[in-house]
This record gives C-alpha cells, sequence and structure tokens, in this order.
C-alpha cells in the first residue's frame, strides 16, 4: 500500500477482517472500480494450493465488477512451472488486462522509496550509531537503552532483557530482537553455556517461547560496549518477554459439512505463541465461549529440502463462565465432532456449504463426548425447567451435584405421564440445611400421595420443586440415615409428577 501511494496512485484499501470479496485495494470508485489490487503474502513460495488462492481471488473479483485491470502483488518469485500456470490465468481472463509484481520487483521498489524501507526494515547499525553519539553526553547505557527501547517499541513483538552487573551496580537494558525474522541484523547475540540454555535458545527462536536464565547458562555478546571501559562486568540475568501480535481474526467452525447435523460456533482467533518453527493461535481469551480452540501450525525441512507445514488442531470443553445454553451448543459441537471425524472452518459470514473441512488423524471418542452431551442436556432441562438461563461454574463438580440434577430431570420426565412399578428411592435431608446442595420435606396424605419440596443449590440459584408421589397398593418405608436425614422408598405401582415451585437468586 505504501509503495502504491508513494507513487501518486489514488489507491483505497479494504479491510478484509470479514472476507474482502477479491479485493485489497481498489482505484476508482468500488462499486465500480478501475484496477483491484490483490495482495498475497507466501512464506514458502508460489505452489499449487497459492496458484488455487490467486485464481479463486481473481475468480471472485470477476463475479463481482466488470471491467478493470487486475494487479497481484505477491512477496514471492515463482518458479517457471508456477510462472507458466499464473501465465494461464490471462488465457482464463482475455479481457482483462492482468499484472504481476512479485518479489523482485517489490525489493527493487524499497530500493527506491527508501522512506518505506527505512520504516519497515529498519537499519539497525545506523540506529546503533545514532544511540552511540549519546546526545553528545557520554552516558552510552542510558542513551543506548532509550532509543532502542524505541526501536523496540516500534519494531518488534518481543521485549528482551539483560541485567548486567559491575562493580556492584546493575543496568536493565532493553535491545530489539526478532528471532523469527531470518536475515536480520541483531543488536546482541544469544551464546548457551549449557544443555538448558541451548534449548532455551532453541525453543526461543523456533517457538517464541519466553527466556529467563542466569549468566551460568547463557552469554549476551553485543556490538557495542555497555559498560563503558570497565572490565569484568558480569551478566547476571537475561530474559525475553515474547509479545505475539494481537490481531484479532473472527472465524467459525463447523462440526460437520452435513448442513443438516452440523453445529457452528463463532469463535476469535488471536496469535498465542510466534518462531520461526511454530505458530499458535487459539481463541483463551475469548471466555464466553464454550470450547478452546488452539491451531498449532509447525515448519518441518523435508527431505528434499523443501519445507513442510502440519498443523495440529486441539479442542477443549470450557464451560465454566457460558451460559447453559451455550454450553449445551458446545456439547454438541463436540459430540458431532466425534462423529463426523472432521472440523471446517470459515468467515464467520459464511455458511457451512462455504467452509474448508479437514478430517481428524486421530478418531475423538464418540462415547466420552456422548456422555458429556447427555450430561449437559440433563442440566439444561432442569434449569429450563425453572425458566433460569445460569452462567455454570464449579458446582459441576460437587459430588452430590449429578444425583440431584438426576432425580429432578427424572421428576421433570415423569410429569409427561405414566405408571411405574418399580421402587421408588428418595433421600431426604431437613429442610433447611445450609451445609447439603439438595434436600427437602415429605408430607403424606392418607398414605396415598407422597408430597416433598425437593430443593437444588448451583449456580447461584436456589430451586425448588414439588414432587408428588402418588399410590396405589403400594408399601411406603422410611430409614434413618447417618446424614440426619432419611430415605424415603416406595414399593409398588405408582405416578410422579413435578412442578417447578421457585428459583431464587442466593
Amino acid at each position: 500500500m505504501q509503495i502504491l501511494i508513494k507513487e501518486g496512485r489514488n489507491v483505497t484499501k479494504v479491510d478484509g477482517k470479514g472476507g474482502d470479496g477479491g479485493v485489497d485495494a481498489y482505484e476508482g470508485t468500488y462499486e465500480s472500480p478501475s484496477v483491484i489490487y490483490q495482495f498475497k503474502y507466501f512464506r514458502n513460495g508460489i505452489k499449487k494450493s497459492q496458484i488455487d488462492q490467486i485464481r479463486a481471488s481473481l475468480k471472485k473479483a470477476h463475479e463481482r465488477f466488470s471491467s478493470f485491470k487486475w494487479v497481484l502483488m505477491c512477496s514471492s518469485d515463482p518458479s517457471p512451472a508456477a510462472a507458466k500456470k499464473l501465465e494461464g490465468l490471462r488465457d482464463e481472463y482475455p479481457g482483462t488486462e492482468i499484472v504481476y509484481m512479485f518479489r523482485a520487483i517489490i525489493i527493487g521498489k524499497l530500493t527506491v522509496y527508501k522512506s518505506i524501507r527505512r520504516f519497515f526494515y529498519p537499519d539497525v547499525l545506523d540506529a546503533m550509531h545514532e544511540a552511540l553519539d549519546s546526545d553528545g553526553k557520554g552516558d552510552y547505557i542510558e542513551s543506548f537503552s532509550r532509543k532502542a527501547r524505541l526501536l523496540n517499541e516500534r519494531c518488534t513483538d518481543d521485549r528482551f532483557y539483560a541485567q548486567i552487573s559491575s562493580d556492584g551496580e546493575s543496568s536493565s537494558v532493553i535491545y530489539r530482537l526478532q528471532p523469527w525474522v531470518k536475515g536480520s541484523v541483531p543488536i546482541v547475540n544469544l551464546k548457551s553455556k549449557t544443555a538448558r540454555g541451548s534449548r532455551a535458545i532453541k525453543d526461543l527462536v523456533e517457538r517464541g517461547m519466553s527466556l529467563d536464565l542466569s549468566g551460568d547458562d547463557i552469554e549476551v555478546e553485543t556490538l557495542v560496549q555497555l559498560i563503558g571501559d570497565e572490565e569484568g562486568a558480569t551478566v547476571e540475568r537475561v530474559w525475553t518477554i515474547p509479545r505475539p501480535p494481537t490481531d484479532e481474526n473472527l472465524m467459525r467452525i463447523y462440526s460437520s459439512p452435513d448442513p443438516a447435523s452440523s453445529t457452528g460456533i463463532t469463535v476469535r482467533i488471536s496469535t498465542e505463541r510466534k518462531g520461526t518453527r511454530e505458530l499458535v493461535r487459539s481463541n483463551s481469551h475469548q471466555k464466553d465461549c464454550p470450547i478452546l480452540l488452539r491451531l498449532t501450525v509447525t515448519d518441518s525441512p523435508a527431505q528434499d529440502g523443501e519445507t513442510t507445514q502440519t498443523m495440529t488442531c486441539q479442542l477443549t470443553p470450557r464451560f465454566y463462565g457460558c451460559t447453559t445454553s451455550s454450553a449445551l451448543r458446545g456439547a454438541r459441537f463436540l459430540y458431532e465432532i466425534a462423529m463426523s471425524g472432521s472440523i471446517g472452518f470459515a468467515c464467520v459470514d459464511d455458511d457451512v456449504s462455504e467452509g474448508s473441512f479437514a478430517k481428524f488423524n486421530e478418531r475423538i471418542d464418540v462415547e466420552a463426548a456422548r456422555s458429556r452431551l447427555e450430561f449437559v442436556q440433563m442440566v439444561k432441562d432442569v434449569v429450563d425447567f425453572f425458566g433460569i438461563d445460569p452462567i455454570l461454574d464449579e458446582s459441576l463438580e460437587e459430588s452430590s451435584f449429578e444425583r440431584a440434577f438426576g432425580f429432578l430431570r427424572r421428576a421433570i420426565r415423569w410429569n409427561e405421564g405414566g405408571e411405574f412399578d418399580d421402587d421408588l428411592s428418595l433421600d431426604v435431608l431437613p429442610a433447611p440445611n445450609p451445609d447439603s446442595t439438595a434436600g427437602g420435606a415429605v408430607g403424606f396424605n392418607d398414605g396415598s400421595i407422597v408430597s416433598c419440596d425437593y430443593y437444588v443449590e448451583a449456580f447461584g440459584y436456589r430451586m425448588t420443586a414439588r414432587i408428588i408421589v402418588e399410590t396405589k397398593d403400594c408399601q411406603t418405608k422410611t430409614e434413618l440415615m447417618a446424614s440426619g436425614g432419611y430415605r424415603l422408598t416406595v414399593s409398588g405401582r405408582h405416578k410422579v409428577s413435578a412442578a417447578a415451585m421457585e428459583a431464587v437468586r442466593l
């Protein structure tokens, strides 16, 4: 964009977070552009999948607009085979002027437009000379630290610190460090003294992980003298704080390619960790989403010298902090994922038919997913019975929770009608009992009706239901329990019904 502006073109950039429709920038009007620009960044060159992307962008532009010039600006140069295929696009669209500006052309333009090059690729050596000038005051450490900090804030996502001690005094100095940018000129070099230091440097560079070591494990070699002319200065501690880009992408994930059996969930993905060999993106900051999605993209060298890229997808249920409705949607999504064995990704405005699906290498445990779905469905049935949609919390983990909610759910289903000829057992604790999460009080009426005001406490609510057991030729028995309550057992033919009394916030 900066190059186009420098060339005096009246160009407008399109914000493509929600899908740009094949237009990254244009000249003229958006409804009828005279020139359409498409920007492509390909880390590992132009291969078949990249050519497919370019063809798809050009097709999208033709589906929406007509009579335009189409310009592709790309970070890579094509191989002869790729160049031949790209030339073929001109035959597919003979009425459209197609212009390609690949890496060599863009670098040539950066050579001409030095101000743009210096802004995006600052000359580190020039910056060091400026820092060492120190405004003529001779305070090298303070001046270098201040100006290196300015470089740091402007040019990199990492913060690198070295605590250097001399004569009992320490100075914390901040340097610029971009471990994953190959070919950059570092202000500092890190050398390991131990295997621990070597592993930490490798993790920093390849995976973008933080580093925190003592001077026994790592050595800092600088391109400038940091402690004046004094000798005997030692490095006490070296550490980095990776700060990956904060840009966020909204996307939709789908559980199945079949629209009739697919649940869609909106996720907000941002970079969690970035290195030369590994990129991690997740929605860990999206607290109200019932699914934690973590995507790990790893580059590995192949035998033919090319780089292979693999993506690992990790899905984890995260129901705390979600409403019951949202948790049920997440549980259903995970069950459908287990059944289909695939996951789809699409722009947030696209539907399942426009998603890109990938198969899982390993089958997800269907029975575990089914059990989780049934459990959340049980919770949803009960809270719906009381007309609430609470935020789920650690109450789910309490040992008495499943039994108490399970009994209420059975009572709700019994309420739909039908008679039973099985033993009915109900443990009743004296009410109120502040140490219990469930309990009630029982009353008898002529031995044929048992009425119980049964309550459950969870998610900040006290939910009370009246459960009525109508007996026919039954025997009822009560037994005292060690907890101070008693167990009511009804044997014989009976009918059970339930009515929601109230749901009160605690």
